[in-house]
């Protein structure tokens, strides 16, 4: 966790790159003076570093980016500076080098190739198999450079082992193309490809980091859980950060605790709910429990300042979990308008209403969808839930004011929620989940929304929206009426 404290605490451009490059440095110097190379110490500390649940993809491109930009064409300049090719003149010097690519091409091919066998595989993927394994990059010149520097190779020896790599390397993309040319895809392979894009198209799989915003009320605790469902099946680190301070008294522990550190609270109520969902899940349950990440940010400033600055930590996603989420006057309080406005992420707003599910098999779910893309990403966002506390999910299909205005023909209407269904189906089989299908008839949205909430005994509804432009905060009029009048907990998500 040093890496997220680096993250989270220290007032830097690039925290996390400066601490990594320090570490690497550190141990370099280290392994060098215990009389071992360099790079050993630098390939530790990327084992180390490489720990840190907040890794996220900027903070690795950063340090790809700088890793191609100047550690490596420095190594393997260096590298170019010690290697002499003019050895390979030498016909006995040329005909070692050819021997040691037959041998190390031979050899890998075949161990490969064996191994796959071994495993299953048929000739034609064993083959293949082999062809990707051949290449030798970076880690034979890097051993090599070892090599030369402690006096096991001499000059010649050293070109010819470069040499060696610079061929089999190139060799690999041609043969390798061939081999899969000959190889037909079998229907593991197509699902695991479906997955995979799937993922990379995924709505959530643009979030790394969640904070989850708190302040000691039902719909805090209802926040919690859904926090800790999604550290659990999407492995997203969580950061609680309680916004009020509290007063009064109380009679047993747990709401001592709750009441004089609720960041404290939440954040054990988080873990609880999430380590229980890996315990379900997984049969390696030690495993799945480490994945789990959650800390806690003090509010040490207005809150648009903590806020502003925790999104730039590179928390993309935030839960909001406070009370009022409406205004007496109507539309959103203001706490939660500036909470909106501070924050430069994507933001869920959790509302408890009615009676709120106690436990996580108590929820049911009912997810608006519309055809919109938005609807569809609202609808990932509650398989994840679903996946996560095994309740029943339903989908009602409705048309949104603007879609009903635009559709001339019956047909249009059942071609988009046909097209919308299929795509529901295709999330709710990444997620191992079943999915409830209905049409809604009626002309208004939001009437119907909470017409199957109530008929379906729904208690928790997931609806897709997206911020109106104008200094009042608006989702739009569905998403606005249910703030009003709903009488069941729900979830806004910002798609």
């Amino acid at each position: 966790m040093s890496m997220a404290s680096t993250n989270d605490k220290f007032k830097s451009d690039l925290p996390v790159l400066s601490a990594i490059i320090a570490i690497m440095g550190a141990m370099a110097i280290i392994t060098n003076a215990i009389g071992v190379h360099t790079v050993l110490g630098a390939f530790v500390a990327g084992i180390l570093v490489g720990e840190s649940p907040i890794l996220t993809r900027q903070i690795e491109g950063q340090l790809r980016a700088l890793t191609t930009a100047l550690f490596m064409p420095v190594f393997f300049g260096l590298t170019g500076l010690h290697t002499d090719l003019s050895v390979l003149a030498d016909p006995s010097i040329f005909l070692l080098a050819v021997g040691l690519i037959v041998i190390a091409s031979v050899g890998k091919f075949a161990g490969a190739f064996s191994g796959a066998k071994v495993g299953g595989f048929s000739n034609a993927e064993a083959i293949a198999l082999g062809c990707g394994m051949n290449a030798r990059g970076s880690t034979e010149v890097i051993v090599a450079s070892i090599g030369l520097s402690v006096g096991v190779l001499d000059q010649r020896l050293f070109s010819v082992i470069v040499a060696m790599a610079v061929v089999t390397t190139m060799a690999m993309p041609p043969t390798l193309r061939w081999a899969l040319k000959r190889l037909p895809v079998r229907d593991d392979e197509k699902n695991r490809l479906e997955l995979e894009t799937f993922e990379d198209n995924s709505f959530l799989s643009d979030f790394e980091r969640v904070l989850l915003v708190t302040n000691q009320s039902p719909t805090s605790d209802l926040a919690a859980r859904v926090a800790g469902h999604f550290a659990a099946v999407r492995k997203m680190p969580i950061t609680v950060l309680a916004v009020t301070e509290t007063d009064g008294n109380v009679d047993s522990d747990e709401q001592t605790t709750k009441t004089n550190d609720p960041a404290k609270w939440v954040s054990a109520r988080v873990l609880e709910v999430a380590g229980g969902v890996a315990k379900t899940t997984s049969e390696a349950d030690d495993t799945a429990q480490s994945d789990i990440h959650v800390s806690i940010r003090k509010k040490d400033g207005k809150l648009e300042d903590v806020l502003a600055d925790t999104a730039e930590k590179g928390h993309d996603m935030m839960f909001v979990g406070i009370e009022p989420t409406a205004a007496e006057s109507g539309g959103y309080s203001d706490i939660l308008s500036t909470m909106i406005k501070a924050f430069n992420g994507t933001t869920a707003l959790v509302a408890s209403r009615g009676r709120a599910p106690g436990e996580d098999t108590e929820l049911r779910i009912l997810v608006p969808v519309s055809g919109t893309e938005r609807s569809m990403k609202s609808a990932e966002f509650a398989c994840v839930i679903a996946k996560a506390s095994g309740a029943a999910i339903s989908a009602v299909y409705f048309q949104e004011p603007g879609q009903a205005t635009s559709l001339s023909r019956i047909s249009d209407t059942d071609n988009i929620h046909r097209s919308a269904f299929q795509r529901l189906d295709q999330i709710a089989d990444y997620y191992g989940v079943s999915i409830k299908r209905v049409v809604s008839q009626g002309s208004s949205p939001e009437l119907a929304i909470l017409t199957h909430a109530r008929k379906g005994r729904f208690n928790l509804i997931v609806l897709g929206v997206s911020k109106r432009a104008g200094a009042i905060l608006s989702y739009g009029t569905v998403a606005d009426t249910l703030l009003e009048t709903a009488d069941r907990s729900f979830i806004f998500i910002e798609t």
